[in-house]
């Protein structure tokens, strides 16, 4: 009795799984079509040729559609005075710096670049000096005792906000520096 029913509860299964093993034959081929034809598409997508976009009088931006950046040169300006150009300020005339003065800045950028590099490795080679002496000075068991060490070591820390302000005004001199050389070359090369 108790087979029957063991047989009679497998039943079920063993025929679902058949139906499931039928099912996936006949959807097997199904999908490999969907597949296929998916890259027969793809494929022939890839062979035609994109649309080329013709310009001709009809579709060109009219020129008051255009947008032009920056300002209206005088001859434009319908009262033609520089003033109506620049918003009410007249234009001021900057003199092209000489080739003396390029070399001159070229040089104190070079130097600043220079003076740079070498704070910003001070700064790193202080603090990993900082962070061995931080880690000898709590490596001791009594280091809340050590008042030399503590005292050592807010030292260095003052060192490196030190180094680290030097740094940031090292920087401020570089952009400076570069700001102006990039400045200068266009109105020369011109």
């Amino acid at each position: 009795m108790k087979i029957a029913i063991g047989l009679f509860l497998l039943l079920p299964l063993g025929l679902s799984a058949a139906q499931q093993g039928d099912q996936q034959s006949t959807q097997q081929p199904a999908a490999n079509s969907v597949v296929e034809a998916s890259r027969h598409a793809r494929e022939q997508k890839k062979d035609q040729a994109k649309a080329v976009h013709v310009w001709n009088d009809d579709n060109l931006p009219k020129a008051a559609e255009v947008s032009v950046v920056g300002q209206t040169p005088v001859a434009d300006n319908p009262s033609g005075s520089a003033a109506a150009v620049s918003g009410g300020a007249t234009p001021v005339a900057t003199p092209a710096p000489s080739a003396a003065d390029l070399a001159a800045v070229t040089a104190e950028l070079t130097a600043a670049k220079e003076h740079l590099q070498s704070i910003q490795k001070d700064l790193d080679i202080l603090q990993r000096k900082y962070g061995l002496d931080e880690q000898t000075y709590l490596s001791k068991p009594e280091y809340k005792n050590d008042r030399e060490g503590a005292a050592q070591l807010k030292g260095e820390e003052n060192q490196i906000a030190a180094l680290q302000a030097e740094i940031v005004e090292a920087q401020k001199k570089v952009d400076l520096l570069q700001s102006k050389l990039s400045n200068s070359v266009p109105a020369n090369s011109k």
